[in-house]
C-alpha cells in the first residue's frame, strides 16, 4: 500500500509533536466522537468506534454530528471529512473520477492524524469508496482488536480499562483497487451469514464492489437473444461441426457467430438503445460506465469458415480440445469498444480465450477479467513449474496490453472436493508483490463458506490486497499467538505449516484435491498429529481452548481423508465409505461450533464431495463383496511403462518386410548461416521448391508504412 507515516523530531519541531491521547481512563470516557454531518459512511465508522471502544473498556463514548454542542474540552475523535479536520489542514484522500484512464478507481484511502487534542479519522467516502470505515478499523486494530474470521467467534477484543492513542500521522492507500472474495452457492449461505461476512470483510479492507461493469459467462448471448432473433437471423448464431446453426433456450449458454456483419450491427443498435434507456438487455449490465460481454462457459466455438479464419487457431499447450479463439472474440470486443469509446467494455480471458490475441489492438477502454486455465494452487508465482510459469506469463502479457486487468480465481483453490487444508496464505504472500509490480488492478475471487479449508486465506488476502508488503511471518505469528494463545498457537501453526510445506514441495500441479491423494498420506497425517496433541496440552483461556478443539476436528478430518484414499487404493470400499461418513460427521460437528467452517447441503451429495463419495463407495462395495458382483482381479497400484518407439518416430514398420530404424528428423541449425537445401542435403534429404500460385495484390496500410512504399 501507499502508506506515509510522518515522524517528527521532538527536538527540531517540539510545537508540532502531539502527545498521546487518552480517550478512556480507568473505564471512564475522556473523548467524544464527532462525525461528519449527514454522511452515512462516516456515521457507520463512528458507530464501529463507539461499539469496540465500549467492548474494550466498558466506556461508551458520546457520539455527535459535527455542529452539535460539545461540553467541556474533551479529546475529539473527528470521523469523516469534517470541517474541523479541513481547518486543521489535514489532507484526507477524496475524489471518484470515472474518466477512463490507467489509474481509474485508485483514489481510495484514509488518514489517521493527531492534531493537538484531536484525532482525525477520515477517508475517501466518494462514489463506492469506504475510506473512513477502513480508517476506523485501522485505528481499532492498532489498539489490539482483530477480526480473523467472520462474526464474533473469529474476533479478538482486548480488555483495556485505559485506552491511549499514540501520536499518528498516517495516509494509507490500497495497492489493489478491486478487492473482493465473494462466496458462491456451492456451499449454502444464509442472507444473515452473507451480511456478517461482508461486515467482517470491510473490517479487514475488502471493498466488495466490482467498480467495472459486470461480466460473466454467456453475457454475449444477450446481445441478440435466441428466442428473439434465431428465426429471422440464424446467421447471428454459431455453426456446429456439422454445418448447422444452433442455439440454446437461454442466451447465457448460446454462442454467437462473431464474424457475422449483421450481428455486429444489431449489437451496436441494441447497446445504443440500452444506453438511451429504451431497451433492457437482461443480464448484460449496461450502465453509465459500460457493459460486459463474454462467450458461455466451457469451449463454445463457431465452425463457420469466417470465424475459423478470424482466429489464429493456435494450439497452445493443450489445456483444451479446441483451438484458441482469442483473436475472434477480442477482435469483436475491440470493435465494440471503439464504437463506444467513452464506455468500458468488460471481457473475460478464460477458457479458449485465455491467451492474449495476436494481431489485435486492445483499446484503452477494454477491461479484462483473467481466469487461468493453467491454474495450480499448490505453488506460488515464483515457481518454475510450467503451469504457474504459463499463468504468470499470460497475466503479464495482458497487463502490458491493458491497465484494467483483474484476476478471477477460486478460494478454496480446490474448487470442488473434500475440504482439505490449502496453502493460499503462503502463496498469496509471494504473489501479491509480483502482481502489484506487473500492474494488476485487483481480485474478484469466487469463494466458499468453507473456512476450514483456506483457513487464514481470506484474512490474509484482505491484508495483502491493501498492502502487498505485509510481513506474512508477523501476520501469522500474531494470528496464532493471539487466537490460540502463546502456548498453543505455535503448535497449531506448526501443523498448518507442515500441510503447506508438503503441498509446495510436491511437483504435482493441481487445482482439485483428488490429484493429491498421494501427498496427504496416512503416514504424513499421522506424523503431524503430535502438533495437535501438543496444542491440546498447552495452557489456554476457555475461548482459546475452544478454538484449539475446533482445529483438532479439522486435523481429524484430514486423517479421515487420508484413510479414505488408502482404503480406496486397496479396494476396501467398505472402509472407504466409513471414512467418507466420518468426514461428513466431522464437517457437521465443525458447523455446529462455527457455521462458517463448512455446511453440507444438497450440492454436497454430488460424487466429488465426501457425502457423495460415501454413496459411491457403498455401491462399489456391493459390486465386489458378492452382494451384486465379485472382484475379478485388482490392478497393481504401480506399473512400469516403456517408451513406444513407433510413436516417437524412432522406428517404423513395413508390412511383410520388418521393422527399421527411422531416418533422423530433419532439423536446421538456425545459429549458423546456411540455406535450407544445404542443411537438408547434409542430413541425406533432397529439398525441392515448387510455385503453387503467384498474384499481385494491393499492400495493406501497415505494410506500406513499414516498408516506406508509395500507396497504389
Amino acid at each position: 500500500a501507499s502508506i506515509v507515516v510522518s515522524m517528527i523530531a521532538l527536538t527540531a519541531l517540539p510545537q508540532l509533536q502531539a502527545a498521546p491521547l487518552t480517550i478512556v481512563e480507568n473505564g471512564t470516557g475522556l473523548a467524544v466522537i464527532v462525525v461528519e454531518a449527514e454522511q452515512p459512511k462516516a456515521m457507520k465508522a463512528a458507530q464501529a468506534l463507539q461499539t469496540y471502544i465500549e467492548k474494550m473498556s466498558g466506556a461508551k463514548l458520546t457520539l455527535i454530528e459535527e455542529g452539535a454542542a460539545v461540553e467541556g474540552d474533551p479529546v475529539r475523535l473527528l470521523v469523516g471529512q469534517t470541517e474541523a479536520a479541513r481547518k486543521a489542514g489535514v489532507k484526507i484522500p477524496s475524489g471518484y473520477d470515472t474518466t477512463i484512464r490507467p489509474d481509474i478507481f485508485e483514489e481510495e484511502g484514509y488518514a489517521l492524524k493527531t492534531v493537538g487534542r484531536d484525532l482525525v479519522i477520515g477517508g475517501n467516502n466518494d462514489g463506492h469508496y469506504k475510506g473512513t470505515l477502513y480508517a476506523a478499523y485501522a485505528l481499532l486494530e492498532r489498539l489490539g482488536c482483530r477480526w480473523y474470521f467472520p462474526d464474533e467467534w473469529g474476533e479478538v477484543v482486548p480488555e483495556k480499562k485505559t485506552i491511549t492513542v499514540p501520536d499518528l500521522d498516517v495516509v494509507s492507500r490500497p495497492d489493489f483497487a478491486v478487492r473482493n472474495v465473494n462466496p458462491s452457492g456451492w456451499v449454502p449461505m444464509t442472507g444473515k451469514e452473507r451480511e456478517l461476512y461482508t461486515e467482517w470483510g470491510e473490517k479487514n479492507g475488502f471493498n466488495f464492489h466490482r467498480f467495472y461493469p459486470m461480466v460473466g459467462d454467456g453475457y454475449v448471448g444477450y446481445l441478440t437473444p435466441p428466442l428473439e432473433y434465431f428465426e429471422t437471423n440464424p446467421e447471428f448464431f454459431a455453426m456446429n461441426e456439422q454445418g448447422k446453426r444452433h442455439h440454446a433456450e437461454q442466451p447465457r449458454v448460446t454462442m454467437l457467430c462473431l464474424s457475422s456483419p449483421g450481428l455486429y450491427a444489431e449489437s451496436v443498435k441494441s447497446l445504443r438503445a440500452a444506453f438511451a434507456g429504451e431497451k433492457k438487455m437482461n443480464n448484460v449490465d449496461v450502465d453509465e460506465l459500460g457493459f460486459g460481454i463474454s462467450p458461455p462457459d466451457g469451449q463454445p466455438f463457431c465452425y463457420c469458415e469466417e470465424c475459423r479464419k478470424s482466429s489464429q487457431n493456435f494450439r497452445y499447450p493443450r489445456y483444451f480440445e479446441r483451438p484458441f479463439q482469442s483473436e475472434e472474440f477480442f477482435r469483436f470486443a475491440a470493435r465494440l469498444a471503439r464504437e463506444f469509446p467513452d464506455k468500458i467494455v468488460a471481457t473475460m480471458a478464460y477458457s479458449i480465450r485465455e491467451m492474449v490475441p495476436q494481431g489485435v489492438d486492445i483499446p484503452e477502454n477494454i477491461k479484462v477479467m483473467y481466469t487461468s486455465a493453467a491454474c495450480d494452487v499448490l505453488h506460488a508465482n515464483d515457481s518454475q513449474l510450467w503451469r504457474r510459469r504459463d499463468s504468470l506469463r499470460n497475466l503479464k502479457d495482458w497487463c502490458e496490453r491493458s491497465p484494467h486487468v483483474t484476476i478471477y480465481d477460486y478460494n478454496p483453490g480446490f474448487v470442488i472436493g473434500n475440504w482439505v487444508p490449502e496453502r493460499d496464505t503462503a502463496n498469496f504472500a509471494i504473489n501479491a508483490p509480483i502482481l502489484r509490480e506487473i500492474g494488476l488492478k485487483g481480485y474478484e475471487a469466487e469463494g466458499r463458506k468453507a473456512f476450514m479449508t483456506p483457513w487464514t486465506s481470506y484474512y490474509a488476502r484482505a491484508k495483502f490486497l491493501w498492502d502487498a508488503d505485509t510481513d506474512v511471518e508477523a501476520l501469522m505469528a500474531d494470528f496464532y499467538n493471539t487466537f490460540f494463545g502463546a502456548a498453543a498457537g505455535p503448535h497449531v501453526q506448526a501443523w498448518w505449516e507442515a500441510c503447506e510445506d508438503v503441498l509446495v514441495n510436491s511437483p504435482m500441479q493441481a487445482h482439485e484435491d483428488f490429484f493429491i491423494n498421494h501427498i496427504y498420506t496416512v503416514d504424513f497425517v499421522r506424523g503431524i498429529l503430535k502438533h495437535v496433541e501438543a496444542a491440546r496440552q498447552a495452557p489456554a483461556s476457555d475461548a482459546q481452548r475452544e478454538r484449539v478443539e475446533a482445529f483438532a476436528l479439522i486435523a481429524d478430518h484430514l486423517m479421515a481423508y487420508a484413510d479414505l484414499n488408502a482404503a480406496e487404493m486397496r479396494l476396501d470400499y467398505t472402509a472407504a465409505a466409513a471414512a467418507a461418513g466420518q468426514m461428513v460427521a466431522l464437517e457437521n460437528q465443525l458447523h455446529e461450533i462455527y457455521p462458517f467452517f463448512i455446511e453440507n447441503g444438497p450440492m454436497q451429495e454430488r460424487f466429488y464431495f465426501p457425502a457423495g463419495r460415501q454413496k459411491i463407495f457403498a455401491t462399489h462395495a456391493a459390486k465386489i463383496n458378492g452382494e451384486k458382483g465379485e472382484l475379478v482381479a485388482p490392478l497393481p497400484l504401480e506399473m512400469t511403462f516403456r517408451r513406444d518407439l513407433h510413436n516417437e518416430g524412432l522406428v517404423f514398420s513395413a508390412q511383410g518386410k520388418g521393422t527399421f530404424v527411422s531416418k533422423p528428423k530433419a532439423v536446421q541449425n538456425v545459429q549458423r548461416l546456411e540455406g535450407f537445401g544445404e542443411a537438408m542435403a547434409a542430413q541425406g534429404y533432397e529439398a525441392s521448391a515448387r510455385v503453387l500460385s503467384i498474384q499481385q495484390m494491393k499492400a495493406p496500410k501497415a505494410v506500406i508504412a513499414a516498408l516506406d512504399l508509395h500507396a497504389g
